[in-house]
């Protein structure tokens, strides 16, 4: 009971944001030989969030700045595990409201997980997220499409629960195999594959390499397609600029408001959780940005253009939507214009005042427009 009493007390002292530098030292300054002992066995019998985050601050020096930096540690953990439970409580029902069940598969390079629909509509979407995105990402848009269409939704290889490779190579073609791979593995049979950002790049890879298991394509926001002069985050990461390396709370918030020209409110503490998120992957997005572009040190390499699919497109000949959101800091409009012009057919969509992900900032309006790109499908096509 007096342990129980002990750590509530300090996690009320950690989610306060009035106690003073010089409280927190002589506090733990004047009980250290009383306690330390009892909460070291309490913590190593708990384990779990308590000992990761009470631990540190029992060995740290007897020094003010390092007990307000482990101190403020303590305090960002406990409000990212309040966020990480919020969050997977809102998952929780959002996939109970859309009938969402979730599923692993054993590809050749790992282990893949996705969620899916268990609905008896004859037609499925293929949905692909995007980099530093995962299968949770589009539960919003999903509640406008489950009413008409099955869902299937990955963790693409690299993001979210499914496998993390460094040995191997994060490309396009590796990619629409293990994507192929799955599709077969999972008996989706022909389906609607809808991308955002780099998930485009990849659904439109998947798609020139076997046509036969897709029916129609949907590019929202889609990378890999460039019009060779307009300034883009092409640039910055040519230039060493990783916009997903995300350690600080004003990096994390810079990285919000690039990616959606309305930013979407964010309930306490989720923000905690998802930038503590980033900065666990920092060094591994890092490396998948780094490993694209190795060896290309400008746009005038001769590689630089095997970075995109522009010169593929003419091969893709499935139907085509392409939905942008013009105030995309990321990819400007004039990407997706020539998008348009490559893919012979296609049709173009665009979002005034929307980002670079339309399916979070109108998901009812993406919703519409891709039920009514599919409903236009001739039979043959979309059956």
């Amino acid at each position: 009971m007096v342990e129980g009493q002990a750590t509530r007390s300090w996690l009320q002292w950690l989610l306060s944001a009035q106690v003073s530098d010089l409280n927190v030292r002589n506090w733990v300054l004047n009980r250290r030989s009383q306690v330390h002992e009892n909460l070291r066995a309490s913590l190593k019998k708990k384990g779990g969030l308590a000992a990761a985050v009470f631990s540190p601050l029992l060995e740290v020096d007897s020094n003010k700045a390092s007990y307000s930096e482990h101190f403020e540690q303590a305090k960002f953990h406990t409000r990212a595990h309040i966020g990480e439970t919020i969050f997977r409580s809102c998952i929780h029902l959002a996939r109970q409201w859309i009938g969402a069940s979730v599923h692993e598969l054993d590809l050749k390079a790992g282990r893949l997980r996705y969620w899916k629909t268990g609905n008896q509509n004859a037609e499925t979407i293929l949905y692909f997220h995007g980099f530093g995105d995962s299968m949770d990402g589009i539960y919003p848009f999903a509640l406008h499409l489950t009413k008409h269409f099955n869902l299937v939704v990955p963790d693409l290889p690299g993001f979210g629960q499914s496998f993390k490779r460094k040995d191997l190579p994060h490309n396009y073609e590796s990619y629409a195999e293990w994507i192929a791979e799955f599709a077969e593995a999972a008996a989706l049979g022909p389906v609607h594959v809808v991308g955002n950002s780099l998930g485009g790049a990849f659904a439109m890879m998947f798609a020139q390499k076997r046509p036969d298991l897709v029916q129609s394509l949907t590019l929202i926001n889609s990378a890999a397609i460039t019009d060779f002069k307009n300034p883009s985050i092409y640039d910055e990461f040519l230039a060493g600029e990783i916009m997903f390396q995300v350690k600080t709370v004003e990096e994390f918030d810079r990285f919000w408001r690039r990616v959606f020209h309305r930013p979407p409110v964010l309930p306490p503490f989720v923000k905690d959780y998802l930038l503590r998120n980033f900065r666990e992957n920092h060094e591994w997005y890092g490396h998948l940005i780094k490993q694209m572009f190795a060896d290309i040190p400008g746009k005038n390499h001769p590689r630089y253009k095997d970075l995109f699919m522009n010169q593929h497109m003419a091969k893709i000949k499935v139907p085509t939507l392409i939905i942008w959101g013009d105030r995309d800091s990321l990819f400007p409009l004039s990407f997706g214009q020539r998008g348009h012009k490559l893919l012979r057919n296609s049709r173009m969509v665009v979002l005034e005042g929307v980002g670079h992900a339309p399916q979070v900032e109108v998901p009812g309006l993406v919703a519409r427009h891709l039920r009514e790109f599919i409903g236009s499908l001739e039979p043959a096509v979309a059956s």
